[in-house]
C-alpha cells in the first residue's frame, strides 16, 4: 500500500483491511510490517482493530528515508477483533510518501530478535 503526497487532497484516507481467520482470533498474535512515512507533513499511518475506535499504533514520521520494521503484539481481554485496518491519512505536505509492505501475522506475542552480546 502506498499513498503519495503529490496526488490527492489534504486529509484523504486510504484503508487496507486484513480479515482475521477464526484461528487468529483465538489467541494473541504478533503483527509485523514494514512502513515508511517520509516527507514534511505527509500524513499519518495507523493500525486499528475493527472493535476499537482508537489506533493501537500510529506514526507520522519515519526515523529516516528507508523502510522500518514494526513488531506489534495484539491481545484482547473480551471480544477478539475480526479485522486489522491499516489507515493512511494524507497531511498538508506536498511530497513524500506513506508506504506499507510485508504484513505478517504469527501466533503468540512478538519476540524481539535478541542476539547475545559477548
Amino acid at each position: 500500500m502506498a499513498m503519495s503526497g503529490l496526488i490527492g487532497e489534504q486529509e484523504d484516507v486510504a484503508k487496507l483491511k486484513l480479515l482475521l481467520s477464526d484461528r487468529a482470533q483465538q489467541v494473541s498474535f504478533c503483527l509485523t510490517f514494514d512502513y515508511r512515512v517520509v516527507g514534511h507533513n505527509v500524513g499519518t499511518l495507523r493500525v486499528l482493530l475493527d472493535n476499537n475506535a482508537y489506533p493501537v499504533w500510529e506514526q507520522s514520521q519515519s526515523r529516516d528515508q528507508g523502510w522500518q520494521t514494526e513488531l506489534l503484539t495484539v491481545a484482547w481481554k473480551e471480544e477478539a477483533p475480526v479485522s486489522i485496518v491499516f489507515e493512511a491519512q494524507r497531511g498538508k505536505g506536498v511530497g513524500g510518501e506513506i508506504g506499507l509492505n510485508n504484513v505478517v501475522l504469527t501466533s503468540g506475542p512478538c519476540q524481539e530478535d535478541v542476539s547475545p552480546v559477548f
